[in-house]
């Protein structure tokens, strides 16, 4: 049988037989489609090498090699604050300034909130092969670099997975403390990773063979001098030879408006994001202007979806107050910058 339609004459029995045999054939060999990969599991990376980091002692000279780190265990010392009055104050650093921290008497108990179950498969044994490239950021902690992923000689499985572009924050063996800190808070605050601050994907670290220098602790100032490249002088830190890194995701290089009025929503979504890190026990000090990142291209509107990654968490502990002290605390350090910025001025802590 057959249907005219216009010029065109159509066999409905040929054409049903046609799609029958395109139907078969696309369930025997599917269509390969372009859809993104599962996100990286953020314990999924076992070992990590940064191309051309070190120099080498070779006859004549020296060499640039690559540096192989393995991931390590995450260990802080003084990771907690309980803020009663008879608290020795040497249980913060020295060079910190919250003193009167200890003043503060409302408290939940005699303990932090305990860390919240974690979510992850078993630690994987991926390999990631890292070139740093230009350095974002410095700060007392380190510096941290963006960092491009060398396919070829990194695991396939990276290849597939929805990876986000990377960063490596780098430390001097001096501020190892600060690292450790840092990393043990974004264990600590897992649940938040992706939502409100960046995904962690792991503290690394080596040994240093003598002889062998890391090239990013030849520049002057690594929080705040020359481009790594630029150094070529000798290395003075042969008294320490540990090196560590933290592997983040990058979130952006764009912070708040500045000169302008602060859009209400924004100054709500933040203080938000600050109560998510209370409801964790997890009190961060260290409010900047510089450690509140906005997400590119991002969209606010539903519950729990910010257009903003909250960072650099050298300095945050656990702590008992309670989430009206958190508040207050917080909010003591956010008013100020929120107040300062419409005027054309960063206020810092």
């Amino acid at each position: 049988m057959t249907r005219q339609s216009g010029r065109e004459a159509i066999d409905v029995q040929s054409l049903a037989n046609f799609l029958s045999n395109i139907n078969h054939f696309l369930i025997k060999c599917p269509i390969r489609r372009s859809t993104a990969g599962e996100m990286l599991a953020a314990n999924a990376i076992a070992t990590i090498s940064l191309i051309d980091a070190v120099y080498e002692p070779v006859p004549g000279g020296k060499s640039v090699a690559d540096l192989e780190l393995e991931r390590g265990v995450v260990t802080c010392n003084k990771p907690y604050i309980r803020p009663e009055p008879d608290i020795d104050p040497d249980y913060i650093d020295s060079d910190s300034d919250e003193d009167d921290f200890y003043n503060f008497k409302e408290t939940i108990g005699p303990e932090p909130p305990a860390r919240l179950p974690s979510k992850l498969p078993p630690p994987g044994n991926l390999h990631a092969s890292l070139r740093l490239t230009r350095r974002i950021a410095s700060g007392r902690a380190g510096a941290v670099f963006e960092a491009e992923l060398n396919e070829d000689a990194s695991s396939p499985e990276l290849t597939t997975a929805t990876l986000s572009r990377l960063v490596v924050k780098i430390c001097h063996p001096t501020t190892y403390y600060r690292l450790s800190r840092e990393a043990f808070c974004y264990e600590e605050m897992e649940s938040l990773q992706g939502r409100v601050i960046p995904r962690y994907y792991g503290l690394f670290q080596t040994i240093l063979e003598p002889g062998v220098m890391f090239r990013y602790w030849k520049m002057e100032k690594i929080w705040g001098g020359n481009d790594a490249n630029d150094s070529d002088e000798e290395d003075h830190s042969d008294f320490h030879r540990s090196l560590t890194v933290l592997v983040l995701e990058y979130v952006s290089e764009e912070f708040l408006p500045v000169g302008r009025k602060l859009d209400d929503k924004i100054i709500k979504e933040i203080k938000e994001m600050f109560k998510e890190l209370a409801r964790l026990g997890v009190w961060q000090p260290d409010i900047r202007y510089a450690n509140i990142l906005r997400l590119p291209n991002a969209e606010s509107g539903n519950a729990g979806q910010y257009r903003w990654r909250l960072v650099d968490f050298d300095r945050a502990r656990k702590s008992n107050m309670s989430l009206r002290r958190f508040e207050i605390e917080h909010e003591n350090s956010l008013e100020p910058l929120f107040k300062w910025l419409p005027r054309g001025v960063v206020r810092e802590p």
